[in-house]
Formats: C-alpha cells, structure tokens, sequence
C-alpha cells in the first residue's frame, strides 16, 4: 500500500497489486456511480475526464474494470503525475490513460472548442478542505463542464465541508443547480446532520441518480453493498434555502472567505 500525501493531506491510497482496492468513501461513490453508466454502454466504453489526478485511484479502477474505457486527466502539476508513473502503479508504457499536465480551465477549454458533448463523466478532485481553485467553483466553468458531457452524463465533484454550518458546500451546490437540472448531494454515509468536517460528493446531470439504478450497480460497501447515500431531495432544497449562500462566477467567488471556518476551527 502507497500513499499519496501533498501539503497536509493523504490524497490517495493505492494498492500496487489490486487496483480495485478503494480505501476512500468518496472514491467509491464515483466508482458506483461509473459503474451506473458503463451498464448503459455498449462495450462499456465510458469516456471520463478528470479535474485533478491526485494518485490516479479511480482511473486505475476504472481502467482495471472496464478495458474498453477512454479516460483523460487534466492535472495542473507534473511532478504529482511523475510520482503516479514511479511510484503509483501506472505505468506510461503501457497504461491507455492520457495526462494534460494543464490547468484545467484552459485544459476545458481546449477540448469542448475541439469536441463538445464528447465525455459520459467528468470527475472533480481538484478541491481539498483548505485548498480550493475558485475558477474550478464557478457558474462559468459549470457551463463548460455541461458543455463537455454527453446527454445523460453526469459531472460529480468533491467538496470536503460541514453539512451543518459549512458556508462553501451549499454555495458550490447552489452554483452548480443554477446550470443543470438534477444535482444530488451524496456521500458514503448518512451524514447531512453532520456538524463535522466530511467528504460530500455533488452530483449534476440532466436527469438524477436513480436508487432503482443505482441498487443494481457493483456495490463497494460493506459485504459488496451499495456504499452511496444520496441526500433526500426535500432535505437538499430546504438546505441550501437556509443557507442563503452565494452564487459564484468569475466575478464573485469567495471561497476562501467560505471555508474559512474550516481554518479557525483548526487554529491555522
């Protein structure tokens, strides 16, 4: 077992002999939620893109389970990617995944310009709990992301935050239901009482996760079960109705003055 640690944070654990092996909740989210969509697949030819690599987790998954899949990572940093080809378990030589060592607004970009409509997921980890990309946040660069996916994909984003008092996760989910018409809430428990920090993924698509589907998904959890929780609609909305929380776009994104309390609360 190898871990990927950058500033603070375990950003990844990776199991040189079983690229199947998933330690974070979030993680298996995506993966049941990419296991939903390649069943719909002819050949199972998901295509995914990723906003941040981190240590390739779910792309070596992805690549081990679905062989006829296409992924491409946009991480900012090639040193992060090196130490994945070193380190991680992927090789160069062999693996199908492609890298753009490219910011990945200007990676975007770039690839809805040439090819829109072209991916089934697109997977943001590109946010950690005090380290957040306002560009990669707003309403403007949702509209990329929706520009970039297939009918019926969905985009999921990591938000680490407190569901209960934490300013940044209602924001960035307000934000993103302004540009698609189905957005989730989910996490690998049952935490939307929760006053403490945890791992949320926010779900987009043009139609939502359906628990129906979703029950028939290779399941993660305990004893191979459905490891997903999705947060209940009604809850969702009366939430974010609470919180009052602000819109971000390109002229008005105050994520660090949103996640701030995650900083006091640890005496940064």
């Amino acid at each position: 077992m190898k871990e990927l640690i950058l500033d603070h944070l375990v950003h990844s654990y990776n199991s040189l002999e079983d690229p199947n092996f998933l330690q974070y909740g979030y993680i298996k989210v995506y993966a049941e939620v990419a296991d939903y969509l390649a069943q719909r697949l002819p050949d199972q030819n998901l295509r995914v893109l990723y906003v941040g690599g981190g240590g390739y987790t779910l792309a070596r998954h992805i690549e081990a389970t679905y062989p006829n899949a296409r992924q491409e990572i946009m991480e900012i940093d090639p040193g992060v990617t090196q130490t994945v080809y070193e380190q991680l378990g992927v090789s160069p030589s062999t693996t199908h995944i492609t890298t753009y060592n490219v910011d990945g607004r200007l990676m975007l970009n770039q690839l809805v310009d040439a090819n829109a409509g072209q991916y089934d997921l697109v997977i943001g980890d590109a946010f950690n709990d005090l380290s957040i990309p306002y560009h990669l946040t707003t309403l403007e660069f949702d509209q990329q992301i929706r520009r970039a996916l297939k009918p019926g994909g969905f985009y999921l984003a990591l938000v680490i935050d407190k569901m209960v008092g934490g300013k940044f996760i209602p924001a960035y989910t307000d934000t993103v239901l302004q540009v698609w018409p189905a957005v989730q809430v989910l996490s690998d428990g049952d935490t939307w009482q929760s006053a403490s920090a945890s791992t949320y993924v926010v779900a987009a698509g043009d139609l939502a996760v359906a628990p129906e589907r979703l029950a028939r998904v290779h399941g993660l959890g305990f004893n191979n079960t459905v490891a997903t929780h999705i947060m209940p609609g009604d809850q969702m909305h009366a939430w974010l109705d609470d919180a009052h929380a602000p819109i971000l776009t390109d002229d008005y994104a105050p994520v660090d003055n949103l996640i701030a309390p995650i900083f006091a609360e640890r005496g940064f």
